[in-house]
């Protein structure tokens, strides 16, 4: 018995002495302190520890947070390393992974899970606060309309602003961009926000203005919980209905938008002049002076398959071009056919229903919009509002590797609507495309039809446009690509009034592109050939002839961009050619660890014509040399020291007037400084 019980007793220690060897082995070398695995971690920068086991050389191990390589930014030493984050990291669940060579020589690999609040009571809550500074001063400058040079500036000194100076001798300008956040559960309140500080010799035009600014700010308050949103914005919204309705419209603001399951509505109130910084409030004002008011509201069926919604939209616009009343002339207000006679404000209402379908799953979606408005572009005379409609019936889908669109729209005389002052009015037609999109190969074919007066007058003529494009590209040889383009443009008028010009012309266009890729260069070149055929007596026949080549050459410290184009038109009813050629080049590097930069490029511009009626050439060159102090301060200020130049040179040999000859040699001074708290 005592035989046996040894003899188990030696194999025990047999087994042990080979497993003691393995065991070391399989120990980590590298642990990780902080985080620990699986914990919260509280902060907005946390700490990454990491501790040496047994010696590792550099290059040996890689240290990637959220799949990010921060090997390179630790603090490294004998014992271990650490890591914090220099910007703010968000919260939720993050990892860090870990990857190196044992004493083993073989890979070992291993993460650490956590996850990150930024304080006890708030998930998140933080403001990011990004500060750049920048100063501009001439060391040297040539204006060719003062023809002197400008004396060095420096800080204090009377520099008497030069009245044909286009651009200033000195410039400061700072920007304090600033986004903070609250959010815990469903809440989650932000502001954003850009201060700005400019000063410079020379005056400044609306709406750019010297001294401390408030350039934009949002504020945004949400609620999500299941299935119901909302959400309140104030400060510089942007507004979106329909394309017929208002679309795509930036104001100072209020919005408020809500969703209940399938049911949803939205609210604005906006400024219909443009403002800036803090001025015009919260957008909340009078109708009837020069604010927008406007809801919408809507219900999805069927798994969200059908979305039914409404719109009404109300107010006055004082200016026609966006800019505020005050600085916009009459003049500059336009009626339904272009013409600058309105001098009151513009006043309008518009209703419009909107059903879109989506029931294969992207296959087949339809569009279909109805909008109904009372509009008048000049309250300061005797006519009313008056009313018009507009329509839009859209159908389109992707089955597979073929797509399709087709669209119908129309658009009364009158109509118009407050916000949406791009809208074309007084047109209809139709557009129709499709395309086959394969692994190698894509065709693309397009057909519209548009015609205005769609009332008739007899003061205007009716236009008719018919446009039709077919586009191939070829990509079965990857690193030559090659396509065609062919397009067809006809325009024709009829019933015009006594007086009236005619309008016959055929426009056709053809254009091919080919180009190699190779690594990091790349070459292509676009011919095209266009030819306008004038049918009427006037016999106005136009031939365009283009060659444009450009290439590139691209590694990660340094780039290079040069590119040619040579245009060809012909004046058939002269027979007289002008040519224009467009040399440019644009080069980037960075050397020396990042610290400088060079960058450089310039266009050269010349243009003649075989009857000596054109013959000029254009220099436009620029080079900025700038040095990073970063490694040198060692501080969380960010300043960067650089030179830019500029030259400019025009030489008119038909109209010296136009000649030019300018120059300046600027310092340049920049800060970059985060601050996060």
């Amino acid at each position: 018995m005592v035989k046996k019980f040894s003899n188990w007793f030696y194999f025990v220690i047999v087994v042990l002495c080979f497993l003691t060897p393995a065991f070391a082995w399989a120990e980590e070398c590298i642990i990780i302190t902080s985080p620990v695995e699986n914990t919260v971690v509280i902060g907005k920068r946390p700490e990454i520890k990491g501790v040496f086991r047994c010696p590792l050389t550099p290059g040996s191990y890689v240290v990637m947070l959220d799949g990010v390589d921060i090997t390179q930014l630790m603090d490294v030493t004998a014992e271990g390393f650490t890591y914090r984050p220099e910007t703010l990291v968000t919260t939720g669940s993050h990892s860090l992974s870990v990857s190196y060579t044992g004493a083993d020589n073989l890979p070992h690999q291993f993460a650490v899970n956590f996850s990150i609040r930024h304080s006890e009571k708030f998930g998140e809550i933080y403001s990011k606060n990004d500060v750049s500074l920048l100063y501009e001063g001439a060391l040297v400058r040539k204006d060719s309309t003062a023809d002197a040079a400008v004396p060095v500036y420096t800080e204090g000194q009377n520099v008497a602003p030069s009245t044909t100076a286009a651009y200033p001798s000195s410039k400061i300008e700072g920007n304090l961009a600033s986004e903070s956040r609250v959010k815990e559960g469903p809440w989650n309140v932000s502001l954003t926000t850009n201060v700005r500080y400019f000063d410079q010799d020379i005056p400044v035009t609306d709406p750019l203005k010297k001294g401390f600014n408030v350039a934009n700010w949002l504020f945004t308050g949400n609620y999500e919980k299941d299935r119901v949103k909302m959400k309140l914005s104030a400060g510089d919204i942007m507004i979106n209905e329909t394309p017929y309705t208002i679309a795509g419209f930036s104001r100072k603001g209020t919005m408020f938008n809500g969703e209940a399951g399938p049911v949803y509505a939205n609210v604005f109130s906006a400024r219909s002049a443009q403002t800036y910084g803090v001025d015009g409030g919260i957008g909340i004002g009078n109708v009837n002076e020069d604010h927008i008011f406007g809801a919408s509201a809507g219900v999805k069926l069927f798994e969200n398959k059908v979305d039914v919604r409404t719109i009404y939209v109300t107010g006055t616009d004082p200016s026609a071009s966006g800019l505020p009343a005050s600085i916009t002339p009459p003049s500059t207000q336009s009626n339904v056919y272009g013409n600058s006679t309105t001098t009151g404000n513009k006043q309008g209402d518009v209703v419009g229903f909107l059903l879109t379908t989506d029931f294969l799953q992207n296959r087949l979606r339809t569009e279909m919009e109805a909008d109904f408005t009372r509009y008048d572009p000049d309250n300061s005379d005797e006519f009313e509002k008056r009313s018009s409609s507009a329509y839009r019936a859209k159908i389109g889908g992707a089955v597979n590797w073929f797509t399709y669109d087709a669209l119908y729209e129309y658009i009364g005389k009158y109509y118009g609507v407050i916000g949406n002052p791009s809208l074309a009015k007084d047109r209809q037609g139709f557009s129709l495309q499709s395309g086959i999109n394969l692994s190698d190969q894509n065709l693309s074919v397009m057909a519209s039809r548009y015609s205005d007066n769609v009332e008739s007058d007899p003061l205007f003529p009716e236009i008719v446009s018919t446009q039709g494009n077919v586009s191939y590209q070829f990509n079965k040889i990857p690193y030559v690509p090659l396509g065609f383009t062919y397009q067809k443009i006809l325009q024709e008028s009829s019933k015009e009034p006594v007086g009236g010009t005619r309008i016959d012309t055929s426009t056709d266009t053809y254009s091919g592109r080919i180009g190699f890729t190779k690594g990091s260069f790349s070459v292509n070149f676009s011919p095209s050939y266009s030819i306008i055929n004038d049918k009427t007596p006037a016999d106005a026949d136009t031939t365009n002839i283009v060659y444009a080549a450009m290439a590139a050459y691209a590694l990660p410290n340094l780039s290079i961009a040069p590119a040619f184009t040579w245009s060809k038109t012909r004046n058939h009813a002269t027979n007289v050619w002008t040519d224009t050629f467009v040399y440019n080049l644009d080069f980037r590097s960075r050397f020396f660890h990042d610290r400088i930069s060079f960058d450089t490029g310039g266009t050269y511009t010349a243009s003649t014509a075989d009857n000596n009626s054109v013959d000029s050439g254009t220099w436009n060159a620029r080079a900025t040399l700038a040095y990073r102090l970063n490694d040198h301060l060692k501080t969380f200020v960010k300043p960067t020291v650089g030179l830019r130049f500029s030259y400019l040179k025009t030489d008119d040999k038909i109209n010296v007037a136009m000649n030019k000859d300018e120059f300046s040699l600027f310092v340049v001074l920049e800060a970059a400084i985060p601050v996060i708290f």
